[in-house]
């Protein structure tokens, strides 16, 4: 997709700190007690993020735990703005 728009991508700006715990079995409001900062910008990319407007694509957007904590993490590395973009959004059938 970068490459379509002509945009820079940075594929390994983020790293997980550790395996969190499996979601669906919690509900929403759980989920964002859970701990945090499960996620940070790679520092070996910490210079494609600082000062930069910066873009989060995700194939499927599952619970709002996981993108949040992403746009988090770069906005406490000093990015300008995060956008978030999900090419499908998991949807629970009644």
């Amino acid at each position: 997709m970068a490459r379509m728009v002509r945009v820079e991508c940075c594929l390994d700006g983020l790293k997980k700190c550790w395996r969190t715990l499996e979601l669906k079995a919690h509900t929403v409001q759980e989920r964002r007690k859970l701990p945090h900062a499960s996620m940070a910008v790679n520092p070996m990319r910490a210079g494609c993020v600082a000062g930069r407007e910066r873009v989060l694509l995700d194939d499927i957007f599952t619970y709002e735990a996981t993108l949040s904590e992403a746009a988090q993490a770069c906005l406490e590395a000093g990015a300008k703005t995060v956008s978030l973009i999900a090419l499908a959004w998991a949807a629970k059938l009644a």
